[in-house]
């Protein structure tokens, strides 16, 4: 209220006048009649000026308003017409590529199933190329002139780089003629070539630190001979794209941390893909955060498992460490665990780590001191899968009949590794033939890391022959370290001659054979990349990944040929030993009946008692 007049209600304005009057000292009588007159002016003035201003606000409201309905209308008017436009664009270039491409298309099939390679593959390879060079014939035709490479090779190629047809001849011949002084062969460069077409982009001769020979010469600094650079290359033919300059940091940091130029080698031997890290930001933290947990001695570390330099140091090694301290392992023991175990480094926390360790606890009993102690023995514990390994060794162990399983598995953490079906149970069944009981294998749990064949075997059964029960000695002198400790000591001076003359009439005995390992290598924690990175960083010294386009086209092809199969007859015909006949299992009749066919003739023997004539069959 910028007008209020009034005792209790005077305004800002009625305040203000009144302090005027006090300064120029007239009264209030004078000037009473005048002010109020003024007053009435002013309020009648301020409220026109508050309605002006307010309508103005309003008015400018609604304009925005109407722009802004403007602006969306204009601005979805452009998306249509650039989508509009997008459209024709994109069926203009089809009608260019079927007036252009498609003749090129035809010719390179037509070249490639020349060459060995099957048409529907050849045009799968054709269909993905969107740009051909002057002299593309020139140079399929000097992939077979050159190295010997066929046309399902050249399809591998055409699939995985495009720009394989815009390359001039010459460098493929140049590249072919270099690789050839350093001894690889053209079965060597077919396969190096049809992984990594896309080597044939670099320089080979550059400048500026870069080109495939440098690469190769920093990789020759870096210990490895001739022979091994040729296996290296032919495996992992992506080392030849890594730039020198980066070769050779990383093999300076490494011997840097006392690793000689031999096992500087041997670490890019089985871990090329090492060479993809970044030596100052991801390989420099890593050896720091190691020697600040306490290793000393880098090169066991990094030639057991050169996986260590892709864990974030952070949120995977001190982490992995901080469960370690959890679980009462000192602070001495961590780095012997790295040094004897490298790879628990890698084992991911929150997936596999805290599980395991909340496993021991709730389902064995184990506090977290006994865990501490089986890990110290047998670090590679934190390695085996809870569902593969340590649960089916948990229920074997129970069902023989050992309660305590808790004490078995901090006693010998090792048995956690064997196969239940091939290891654990032939071993028990010998145990129990010869008279022995769960409570003896609860008392030494380690019998089942002896070998059944060379020390169990023999010795139990050499105590039947002096007849003697096997459970007259404890299992553990039984299965004394050598066979002078077990006669001198175990059975008091019995000849050891007379135990290998025993050993020597024992027949020999046939035991099951162990399933190959599936276990696959850990797992990696948080990579210091980002974990699809870390994921493919192995596959990015293999070869070329493969083009969308012609991934897309190879699913339809599968799909068709797959329907086509299920349409076809299924089953099997086999020989069975049992009747001495051949046998058919499966759907329909075999061998397949069609149609009756008619005679083109009658016979003319029917009904005559004659021989029938030979009879012709109108197909």
């Amino acid at each position: 209220d910028l007008g209020g007049g009034g005792d209790g209600g005077k305004g800002q304005m009625g305040k203000q006048e009144v302090l005027l009057r006090d300064a120029l000292g007239e009264s209030e009588s004078d000037s009473e009649g005048g002010s109020e007159e003024e007053e009435e002016e002013e309020a009648l003035v301020t409220e026109e000026g508050e309605a002006s201003w307010s309508g103005r606000g309003v008015m400018d409201l609604e304009i925005t308003q109407e722009q802004e309905e403007e602006e969306l209308a204009l601005e979805e008017e452009m998306r249509r017409k650039e989508g509009d436009y997008a459209r024709q664009l994109f069926s203009l270039r089809e009608e260019e590529a079927k007036i252009i491409l498609e003749p090129l298309r035809a010719e390179l099939t037509e070249a490639l199933v020349r060459m060995g390679a099957d048409r529907e593959e050849a045009a799968m390879a054709a269909q993905v190329q969107s740009s051909f060079g002057d002299e593309w014939r020139v140079m399929v035709s000097s992939l077979e002139d050159q190295i010997e490479m066929r046309g399902p090779n050249v399809c591998n190629m055409l699939s995985r780089d495009r720009s394989l047809l815009l390359l001039r001849p010459e460098r493929l011949v140049r590249f072919v003629q270099y690789m050839r002084e350093l001894g690889f062969g053209n079965k060597a460069l077919r396969y190096v070539l049809g992984r990594r077409p896309s080597l044939l982009s670099l320089p080979l001769y550059g400048g500026d630190g870069e080109g495939v020979s440098k690469t190769i010469a920093a990789l020759g600094q870096c210990g490895l001979s001739r022979r091994q650079l040729l296996v290296l290359v032919t495996t992992n033919p992506g080392v030849l794209a890594v730039p020198p300059n980066k070769v050779g940091v990383l093999g300076d940091i490494l011997r840097g941390e006392g690793l000689p130029r031999g096992d500087v080698a041997s670490v890019l031997r089985r871990a090329p893909w090492a060479l993809l890290y970044d030596a100052k930001e991801e390989v420099g933290p890593v050896l720091e955060c190691l020697r600040s947990i306490g290793i000393q001695d880098m090169s066991n570390v990094v030639k057991a498992y050169p996986g260590v330099f892709g864990l974030d140091p952070d949120e995977q090694i001190l982490r992995v460490c901080g469960v370690l301290l959890e679980c009462e392992v000192g602070t001495d023991s961590i780095p012997k665990m790295i040094q004897s175990c490298p790879a628990i480094l890698s084992v991911p926390v929150e997936e596999h780590l805290l599980p395991l360790v909340d496993y021991f606890q709730a389902e064995l009993g184990l506090r977290l001191r006994e865990i501490g102690k089986m890990l110290r023995a047998y670090p590679a514990t934190l390695l085996l899968s809870l569902e593969r390994d340590i649960r089916p060794t948990e229920i074997f162990l129970r069902d023989v009949g050992i309660k305590n399983v808790g004490r078995v598995v901090t006693l010998s953490p090792s048995i956690l590794t064997f196969d239940v079906a091939t290891q654990l149970v032939p071993k028990m069944r010998f145990l129990d033939k010869v008279g022995l009981t769960s409570y003896d294998m609860a008392n030494f749990p380690q019998v089942f890391s002896y070998p059944l064949d060379r020390v169990i075997r023999p010795r139990l059964l050499f105590l039947v022959y002096l007849r003697l029960p096997t459970i007259s000695k404890p299992l553990k002198h039984i299965l004394a370290p050598t066979d002078l400790d077990f006669c001198n000591v175990t059975l008091d001076g019995v000849s050891v001659a007379s135990y290998e003359k025993f050993v020597a009439t024992l027949p020999p005995i046939e035991l099951p054979k162990p399933p190959k390992s599936s276990k696959k290598p850990p797992l990696p924690g948080k990579p210091a990349l980002t974990r699809e990175e870390n994921e493919k960083v192995m596959l990015r010294v293999k070869g070329d990944a493969r083009l969308v386009d012609y991934k897309q086209l190879q699913a339809v092809l599968l799909k068709k040929r797959r329907e086509k199969k299920e349409r076809q007859q299924k089953g099997r015909e086999f020989f069975d030993l049992e009747s001495s006949q051949w046998v058919y299992e499966g759907e329909g009749t075999f061998p397949p009946k069609g149609p009756v066919m008619q005679s083109e003739r009658p016979n003319r023997g029917a009904g005559s008692g004659s021989d029938p004539p030979e009879e012709r069959v109108q197909l």
